[in-house]
């Protein structure tokens, strides 16, 4: 086995995994490779498996989605709605087990969930930081984008030059 190397911190915009809150209460997240940026995570990836190289990801968890049961949708809706028509069709989806998706204020996460991710993403060599999705664009889409990132741009023609 080869000796490690080192440690590699990235510090990222966010970290590789897209995360979803569901109602399971042993498990209840459920982590998916990030799309977009696969090529950084890969090569990163690459040195870690290696066995050369420890990673970690430092980031924002990105916008964290709910799976919301259409039962639930649908349920609501149904009391509203006063026709026996559409009380049917309603009763039609609940029997499906379908499940939407809906962003979640990481304010509106209890404690122990909180705690659950952050050790099931420290087990995949990641820091979440929990940021608001408001915070975040502004401080990506507006610093970053255009101030930060174009003046490396400016630095690296002038350094070439």
């Amino acid at each position: 086995m080869t000796k490690e190397k080192g440690r590699i911190i990235n510090i990222t915009h966010q970290i590789p995994y897209e995360i979803t809150l569901t109602d399971n209460k042993e498990d209840p997240w459920q982590l998916a490779p990030r799309r977009g940026h696969g090529a950084m995570y890969g090569g990163v990836d690459s040195l870690q498996k290696s066995g050369n190289w420890k990673v970690l990801y430092i980031g924002w968890t990105g916008h964290i989605m709910k799976q919301q049961r259409q039962q639930q949708q649908l349920q609501q809706q149904r009391q509203q709605q006063q026709q026996q028509q559409q009380q049917q069709q309603i009763q039609s989806y609940i029997n499906s087990n379908s499940t939407t998706l809906e962003p979640v204020d990481y304010n509106q996460l209890k404690d122990t969930e909180k705690e659950k991710l952050k050790h099931k993403l420290k087990a995949l060599g990641c820091l979440p930081l929990f940021i608001d999705g408001e915070s975040v664009a502004g401080h990506y889409d507006g610093y970053c984008k255009t101030s930060k990132i174009p003046s490396y741009f400016l630095l690296y023609m002038l350094i070439t030059q």
